[in-house]
């Protein structure tokens, strides 16, 4: 059975930016690609320039789950809501913190709240 998909960002994509996630939860994909398996993704954490939208609801057929310096994957094994994990990254977001301040309780706390397992693609 595929599981949900839990992705980090390691470190901030602009200097700006906060704590960065992704979740993505299996599908059987529409068209182009009707009846393989895909991702929806189903809840963005990120803080967006004016130019950027929220990802949920797009569709995904396939990515890398390889562990890079910018990015670590998660299956979410067990119960799984969409915005639980957004709350944890507002209450680790607040002030000043630094990213892999961010990175590091976001994780923490995410993973007292969902059974994370890491992925090795």
């Amino acid at each position: 059975m595929r599981k949900h998909i839990l992705k980090v960002s390691k470190q901030p994509y602009r200097e700006d930016s906060g704590l960065t996630f992704w979740v993505y939860k299996p599908i059987q994909m529409g068209q182009p690609y009707p009846g393989e398996h895909g991702y929806e993704y189903v809840e963005h954490y990120e803080k967006l320039s004016f130019y950027d939208e929220v990802k949920v609801g797009s569709q995904v057929r396939y990515f890398d789950k390889s562990e890079t310096d910018y990015a670590v994957y998660f299956e979410i094994n067990g119960e799984y809501s969409p915005g639980t994990l957004t709350e944890i990254a507002k209450e680790v977001s607040t002030g000043e913190n630094i990213y892999r301040e961010q990175y590091e309780a976001f994780l923490l706390k995410a993973k007292d709240k969902v059974r994370l397992i890491k992925v090795s693609d």
